[in-house]
This record gives C-alpha cells, structure tokens and sequence, in this order.
C-alpha cells in the first residue's frame, strides 16, 4: 500500500509541479513523510528541500504581483489627482472619499501580504524543524544512522517481528585491518572508505534494511523478515560489495574487506546483537573477510564459521 501511495504521489508531482505549484507544494510535503516514515532519509530531505525551494519561489511570486498591484493603484490615484484639480468641490469630496476607500483596501492588502508572509515563514520554520529531527537521527559523516535512532527502530521491528511471527536478523560488521589505514594515510582517508562502505551496502540491501553505524569502524545491520539463513545470504551479498573492488581514495585505491556475524533476534535484541558480535571475532579470528552465523538462540549461540568469502550452510 506505501508503494502505491508512494507512486500516485509521483505520477501527481508530474502532472501539477508546472501548472498547480501550490499544489505540488502538498504533494512534496506528502512525498517527504512517506519517504521518511519509510526510512529513507536522503530521498526525504530531497524532497523537503524541493518544498522549501518551492514554497520560496511562490512567495517570491507573490510579492512581484503585489508590488506591480501597487504600481498600477498609485498611476491610477496619480491621474485622479489630475482630473480632481479640473473638478468642482463636489467632485473632490468625492475624489478624496475615494481616496480613503483605496487607502483602506491598500491597507487590508498589506495587512494580507504580512499575514501570508508570516504563514510562510512559520511552515518554512516547521519543515526546517521535520529535517533537523530527520538529521539528528544520522552519523554525520556516513549518513548511516547513529545509535540512538537505530535502537528506537530496532524497538519497533521486534514488537512487529513478535505481533506478525515474521523474523527479525542483527548483523554486526566491521571492516579488517583498518586502524593502520588511518595510522598510515590518516583519518581523512579512512572517513573516505567508510562513506564509499555505506554507499555499497545501501546499494547492495534491501529497502527495508537499516544500516548503523555503531561506533568507529564497526556497524549494525538490521534485517526485517528475515531468518539466519536469508541473512546470511544479504550480508554475503553486503560482504562481496565492499570485497569486490578496491576503495578509491585520496590516496590511491585501498582494498577494503568486512567480516560479518548474523543472528536472529530472539526475545532479548540485546543478547541477539552480543551474539552476532560473538560471531563476528569469531571471523576476524578465522582469517577475515567473511560470514559467519551465530545458529540456534541468541542467548545460546553455536558459531558456524564458512570459508573465506562464502556463507550460508
């Protein structure tokens, strides 16, 4: 139902972005909060700031129109002050109550503009409000989200892994060898292999997947609907991502590996994620640069260690 939503909000974006701007104002908003309901902070804040360029661009409109209305009432009032000195009396009384009739609707028109103004401003300030809440929710280097925002989400999936009987997999990964890249190059290159890291796991997991980073080098996955053995074969997919071609850097291309423990979630996502970190020394201590599943509870792991590069039974 969200992907249908999400594509009717679409396919309206592009029938009134051009022709009904205040419109696809709205449609923008809707868009943004499907988007960041879904998880998907990035295409959001795409979004959000398309509303606020949007919004900007309206009100911009507005006052050129406005400014021109005034232009045109003072050449007006000007050639009635021409003909009222031709006229009598009579006429200039009526010339001049007139006037105050003008004065009044100038008045009122202003006092519309601050009110309009005033109005845009404070949504502007709401949808600025919306994306720092979205933002404070991320790492800010990788864009992956931080601690915090993961575990709030992670609440959410067990009690829906507990309400549906669907399963619910953690996987903990980090990357081999990496304190001599910063010792080596610094940390400006290791920042440079993290956020390319993030980018092919993002490209590589499903929609429904989240990625934490959970400190330094190391980083949580979250995998909705998924057993042991689905998430074995995801975080394979992850492993080989980030295997398969060398990082480009500041300083040269650098050949980047991860190991990776999977558990599924049990009753206590604590124990799940203690197992699957349990699983992932166990990699490291096994050679690196693969798989390796935690099977049966999470509070009672058996670790299963593949052959480097491979995963699954």
């Amino acid at each position: 139902m969200q992907e249908e939503a999400l594509e009717q909000y679409r396919q309206s974006l592009l029938d009134v972005e051009s022709t009904v701007p205040t419109v696809a104002v709205e449609t923008l908003a809707r868009l943004a909060e499907l988007h960041e309901h879904r998880g998907d902070p990035a295409v959001a804040l795409g979004y959000y700031r398309r509303m606020v360029d949007l919004r900007e661009r309206l009100r911009d409109e507005e006052r050129m129109r406005l400014v021109k209305e005034l232009e045109m009432r003072y050449d007006v009032e000007q050639r009635e002050r021409e003909i009222a000195s031709l006229r009598t009396d009579h006429s200039m009384r009526e010339l001049q109550l007139q006037r105050r009739n003008w004065a009044v609707v100038a008045l009122l028109s202003g006092l519309g503009v601050v009110a309009a103004a005033g109005f845009l401003v404070w949504r502007a300030m709401r949808a600025r409000a919306v994306l720092e809440k979205r933002l404070s929710a991320e790492d800010p280097l990788t864009g992956a989200l931080n601690r915090r925002a993961f575990l709030e989400l992670a609440a959410y999936e067990v009690r829906r892994s507990r309400r549906s009987g669907k399963p619910l997999s953690v996987v903990m990964a980090d990357v081999d060898h990496f304190k001599p890249v910063n010792d080596t190059h610094g940390h400006f290159v290791g920042d440079e292999v993290l956020v390319e890291l993030v980018r092919r796991l993002r490209a590589t997991l499903r929609e429904v997947d989240a990625i934490c980073r959970w400190g330094g080098e190391e980083f949580v996955l979250l995998f909705p609907d998924a057993g042991g053995d689905s998430a074995a074969r995801v975080a394979e997919r992850a492993r080989m991502a980030v295997a398969r071609t060398p990082v480009a850097t500041s300083a040269g291309e650098m050949s980047v590996t991860l190991t990776l423990g999977v558990a599924v979630v049990g009753d206590d996502f604590e124990a799940a994620v203690d197992a699957a970190d349990r699983a992932l020394y166990q990699g490291k201590r096994a050679g690196r640069d693969r798989v390796v599943v935690a099977n049966g509870s999470p509070d009672r792991a058996r670790l299963r260690s593949d052959e480097p590069g491979s995963s699954g039974p």
